[in-house]
């Protein structure tokens, strides 16, 4: 570490972390993330300050409050080359784009290729599901429960759900053993389709 003073106090810096030694006894440490080198991104929450993370990847969501879909609008404008998003979040929301009201603006997804929604309410689901709320250009694998997904697409026949699932090229559903039986390690992956076909498949090399 390379120490500084500031106004008596020692400062150390090592890399991107910084070590202030206060008069008092105190000692913060902070670290400096850069915009221009991370890939991945943690623990998001309701206290994001937003930003432009091009090179980040990957994200994980997580908060014990409600994400509304202005939260989601600044994501899609900080990490606009997003591939891979996590959520964990069991409160609804509040604000609420139905198939009757159709109010809120649709957020693009342009290179976003993996979801995970296995910790989600379902809300959250229909976030990405529903055509009102998103636009998922590329084709996508989806971890979600299998009851969840039921629900938001009401039995694989909402007008709402068809265009976005019609991008979704597979699901991980680890709710549903009984479909599991010739599959690696117990997991399902399935094949999906909106006129009520879903088709079982071997991973690779099983």
């Amino acid at each position: 570490m390379h120490p500084h003073l500031s106004g008596g106090d020692a400062v150390f810096l090592e890399g991107n972390m910084r070590v202030h030694l206060q008069n008092s006894g105190y000692v913060t440490l902070s670290i400096d993330i850069s915009e221009e080198t991370i890939t991945n991104y943690d623990n998001i929450s309701n206290n994001f300050p937003g930003g432009l993370f091009k090179c980040v990847r990957t994200i994980s969501l997580f908060d014990e409050r409600l994400f509304e879909h202005e939260f989601f609008v600044k994501l899609s404008q900080a990490f606009p080359f997003l591939r891979i998003l996590r959520l964990e979040n069991f409160q609804t929301q509040k604000e609420k784009s139905n198939d009757d009201n159709q109010h809120l603006p649709i957020i693009e997804y342009p290179h976003i290729t993996k979801l995970s929604l296995l910790d989600a309410h379902d809300d959250y689901i229909e976030q990405f599901l529903f055509r009102s709320k998103a636009l998922l250009p590329n084709y996508i694998s989806v971890s979600v429960h299998y009851d969840s997904l039921q629900r938001v697409t009401n039995h694989f026949t909402r007008d709402q759900t068809k265009i976005n699932s019609a991008q979704i090229r597979d699901f991980f559903l680890p709710d549903r053993k009984d479909l599991s039986k010739d599959f690696k390690h117990g997991d399902v992956w399935i094949n999906f389709s909106f006129h009520l076909v879903i088709t079982q498949y071997d991973f690779p090399g099983s």
